[in-house]
């Protein structure tokens, strides 16, 4: 993610990729489902304009092994979403 940050590493098993403003967040869980990988918006779990545009990625169930790749896709995925 180029120009986006991830927060929460520290509190569990889930990281929180802030995509960079005006990005939407719907074509990014779209884009990241059509690769195979399941994110959530974050604003399903937050107060309606409490922050920017984000969304809450789980990693307790891959292995190291499964990290890169998977860390590739999800480059790939959000590459091809657009700002609004």
């Amino acid at each position: 993610m180029p120009q986006g940050r991830a927060s929460g590493t520290a509190a569990g098993p889930h990281i929180l990729p802030h995509l960079p403003d005006g990005t939407g967040t719907h074509a990014a869980v779209r884009a990241t489902s059509s690769a195979g990988l399941r994110l959530t918006d974050l604003d399903a779990c937050r107060l309606a304009g409490s922050g920017g545009p984000a969304l809450v990625l789980g990693y307790g169930t891959i292995s190291d092994t499964e990290t890169p790749p998977a860390v590739a896709l999800l480059g790939e995925a959000l590459s091809g979403v657009t700002a609004l």
